[in-house]
């Protein structure tokens, strides 16, 4: 927590990238469901326009001999269903997928 300010900006940056490669999948969606696309999933110049599209809903802390590793939960207008969840490891963002699948990977 003291290093949140540090944090910060690269969790959102490597947010922006893993958005910039889903986009596309959730606006197809949205639009074969009759829904406007850039309301829930528009497309995005800057890593700071994503802020009004999250919102921090759970940090975790596993049980686990590493390290300064957590998960931090989202939700996002764009996966309404399943949220984001970042995997970190000592700072970094580790790995970003789905909030539900996330936990899949251990």
């Amino acid at each position: 927590m003291a290093h949140g300010s540090d944090i910060h900006p690269r969790v959102l940056e490597a947010i922006h990238h893993y958005y910039a490669d889903v986009v596309e999948k959730y606006r197809s969606a949205y639009t074969s469901w009759g829904e406007d696309p850039d309301e829930y999933a528009p497309y995005v110049e800057r890593s700071e326009q994503l802020l009004k599209r999250l919102q921090l809903v759970s940090i975790l802390i596993p049980d686990s001999a590493e390290e300064d590793e957590l998960y931090l939960n989202f939700s996002c207008s764009w996966d309404r269903e399943h949220g984001l969840g970042v995997h970190m490891k000592q700072g970094t963002p580790e790995h970003i997928q789905g909030a539900y699948t996330l936990y899949d990977l251990e």
